[in-house]
């Protein structure tokens, strides 16, 4: 059977990131498409004819879009939708089915999944689109693609079928991550697009775990399974990956990789064996790191590490179910400090129990803090997360459109008790504003021996902080 990926075009003009953990527009971040990567692995050895077509990252129009898709003729089309942009992302992939006649196979949105209502009514709304999977992509992948290519119907227990309405998402199947082959980047057609902020190319993600068995109330992806790769095998792919496309940036991937501390350790351990010479950054909680931690994932090549701060109040900690304390997260920025590494603070501004002090209790402690770099967010309350029924059964949701929900609207989908949205609108100008004015902030970016680095960053704080300043602008970062 041919099968054809796409990762679909951009949306509005801004890059869309439709993976697991990050379902959104974005302002500036082109990141590969991992899922899509894995299952094109996983297919093509089961002896499909697979290709791959990242519209998104060559910011390919919706009408090449569909001639490539043409040109290759598959009888399969795999995609996925952002949550912000599952009606946009589905119109397109309408468009693309007209001109290319196939089964349409919607690979699980999470969000959409966790919400059977919602889920049921973007299937009703899109009659164009055949099959959801209700599971992890790259467990059920294949086994969907072969039984249609057989003429026959999927497994019950792994998709939703058009029309079809459920009473709720099965049980994620559990899968060796081991097991799974390494991506097929041969498929794409350059690496040039991928970046972020931090890393140019050659950037990828790597992921080393899945899952994250915490509790916070305003996360979206949450108390899930903890499943992890093998250190041997995630540097094997590292390997892989420097000979065959010459990475040289690359970000974990995971939800929270530092969460088994001896396997975590193994991993920095034999990337530094392997003199594999890769800059990297890692997101993880400040609770599960320690001084030997980060020093050796600064010797194995760890440049960033991304902590989520949340807020400076304990107050809004607590009733977040965070289960950290401002004194872990003093000594985390601390040893970031220590050992060389770029230390990020996220904040979400908007939590339950927001104030105006609790937000400038937040603004002091970063200021505090003193991280490299510090995003503010207004807090996002996606339907399948506890903030969301405690803001809805409060009469507090302002809206349901989805395309608001992105982690980098100007304006929020909601006011608190104490604070309105143009209000918290305005908090979140002032603490990015009090952050990127303040001259320690402007000279700790620059390097003395690096004038490419200090002429980038320039164009980029002026960039932001413009962004800042005028009114009109959709997204912040």
């Amino acid at each position: 059977m041919r099968i054809l990926l796409i990762n679909l075009p951009r949306v509005d003009g801004f890059p869309v990131i439709r993976e697991e953990r990050f379902e959104h527009k974005d302002f500036e971040m082109v990141q590969p498409p991992l899922g899509l990567l894995y299952c094109a692995s996983m297919l093509r050895a089961a002896g499909h004819a697979v290709a791959l077509i990242d519209a998104n990252a060559l910011d390919l129009s919706q009408a090449e879009t569909e001639r490539r898709a043409a040109a290759f003729a598959p009888g399969i089309i795999i995609a996925r939708v952002a949550f912000d942009a599952q009606d946009q992302d589905a119109a397109a992939l309408a468009r693309i089915k007209a001109a290319v006649p196939g089964a349409l196979v919607l690979t699980r949105n999470k969000i959409l999944s966790d919400v059977p209502a919602l889920r049921d009514a973007f299937m009703a709304r899109h009659p164009q689109l055949d099959y959801f999977l209700l599971m992890e992509p790259e467990s059920v992948v294949g086994q969907v693609c072969a039984a249609l290519a057989a003429g026959q119907r999927p497994p019950a227990a792994a998709w939703l079928e058009k029309g079809a309405v459920t009473e709720g998402a099965p049980a994620q199947l559990p899968a060796a991550l081991d097991e799974f082959p390494f991506p097929a980047y041969d498929l794409l057609e350059t690496m040039a697009p991928y970046k972020t902020s931090m890393f140019g190319p050659v950037y990828t993600l790597v992921l080393s775990s899945r899952g994250c068995p915490f509790q916070c109330t305003f996360c979206a992806y949450c108390r899930s399974k903890y499943r992890e790769r093998s250190a041997a095998n995630v540097v094997a792919e590292l390997k892989w990956l420097k000979e065959t496309v010459g990475l040289k940036n690359f970000v974990f991937f995971d939800d929270t990789i530092s969460l088994k501390r001896e396997r975590t350790m193994e991993i920095f351990r034999l990337m530094r064996e392997s003199a594999l010479d890769l800059k990297f950054g890692v997101c993880t909680r400040v609770d599960l790191i320690d001084d030997e931690m980060v020093a050796a994932a600064r010797a194995a090549g760890c440049v960033e590490i991304g902590f989520g701060v949340e807020s400076g109040s304990q107050k809004v900690l607590d009733l977040a179910k965070k289960g950290i304390k401002l004194d872990q997260v003093r000594a985390a920025f601390a040893l970031c400090k220590k050992h060389g590494i770029k230390s990020i603070a996220s904040v979400i501004l908007g939590l339950p129990g927001e104030t105006e002090e609790t937000v400038r209790e937040t603004f002091r402690f970063i200021s505090e803090l003193n991280p490299y770099y510090c995003q503010y967010a207004i807090a996002v309350p996606f339907p399948n997360t506890e903030v969301y029924r405690y803001y809805d059964e409060r009469g507090l949701i302002l809206t349901r459109d989805w395309t608001k929900y992105n982690p980098l609207e100007v304006s929020p989908v909601f006011r608190t008790e104490a604070l309105s949205a143009e209000r918290l609108t305005e908090l979140k100008r002032q603490g990015y504003i009090k952050f990127l004015l303040r001259p320690s902030f402007i000279l700790s970016k620059i390097e003395p021996f690096n004038l490419l680095w200090n002429i980038k960053g320039f164009f980029m704080y002026a960039h932001r902080l413009a962004g800042l300043l005028l009114s009109g602008r959709k997204y912040v970062r």
